[in-house]
């Protein structure tokens, strides 16, 4: 397994009863359009974040496969990307010595 670190990214949505968190990276494309690619991160216990929160997030990265049904609309295969064992800190914590990022 890899070892993902994302910098600057967005608490989304919380879900799973607090332990899982929904994270948004956001970027512009080449055409000069927003776009974003979405994390979701499972922790161990309750994490206390909350939506609109902004930090760093690193865990071990896994990639789950699906099907995306919509109705009317055929099937349209995509990956889910999670982090496992994540570790979040806040952007106005400010980077220490121990930092992964």
């Amino acid at each position: 397994m890899a070892i993902l670190s994302l910098k600057n990214v967005t608490v989304k949505r919380v879900f799973y009863s607090g332990l899982g968190a929904e994270f948004v990276e956001s970027f512009e494309r080449n055409d000069g359009t927003p776009g974003e690619k979405k994390y979701s991160a499972f922790f161990e216990e309750p994490h206390g974040l909350s939506e609109g929160q902004v930090g760093n997030v690193s865990g071990l990265l896994s990639v789950k496969a699906r099907l995306w049904e919509r109705d009317g609309e055929p099937p349209v295969p995509m990956a889910d990307i999670v982090l496992n064992s994540p570790r979040f800190e806040a952007a106005e914590g400010g980077g220490d010595s121990d930092s992964p990022f």
